[in-house]
C-alpha cells in the first residue's frame, strides 16, 4: 500500500512538471536574482522591460530595440527637468497637493506635509 501512494505521489508531480504546473527552473544568468525568466543581456540606453534585469527603471511600454530618451527616463513625454516624478510614468503630472510630487509618487497626494 505504502508503496502505491508513493508511486501514486511521483506520478502526479511527473504529470504536473510535464504539464507546465511544476517548479520552474532557476536561471544561472548571473544577472539578476534567481528566476524563471531567460538570460538576456543589457544594452546600453535601452529598455529592458520583459526580461530579467531593466536597469533603466522604465516601464514605457516600448520594444527592446527603441532606446530610452535620457532626458526622458519614465517615457511619459514630460522632460526629467520638468517632471514632478521623474521615475515614474506620468503623463497627467496631476499634483492634488501642491508639493512638488505627482500623484503618482507622492505617498500622500492629499496632504502636501507628506511626500
Amino acid at each position: 500500500m505504502r508503496i502505491l501512494l508513493i508511486l501514486v505521489v511521483v506520478l502526479v508531480l511527473i504529470g504536473l512538471t510535464v504539464a507546465g504546473m511544476g517548479v520552474g527552473t532557476v536561471a544561472a544568468d548571473s544577472n539578476g536574482p534567481p528566476d524563471d525568466l531567460p538570460a538576456k543581456g543589457n544594452a546600453p540606453n535601452q529598455a529592458n522591460d520583459n526580461y530579467d534585469t531593466n536597469t533603466d527603471k522604465a516601464r514605457d511600454n516600448r520594444g527592446d530595440s527603441e532606446p530610452v530618451d535620457p532626458n526622458d527616463i519614465d517615457g511619459d513625454g514630460v522632460p526629467n527637468y520638468n517632471d514632478n516624478c521623474p521615475d515614474d510614468y506620468d503623463p497627467s503630472q496631476l499634483d492634488y497637493d501642491g508639493d512638488g510630487y505627482g500623484n503618482v509618487c507622492d505617498a500622500a497626494p492629499y496632504d502636501h506635509t507628506i511626500w
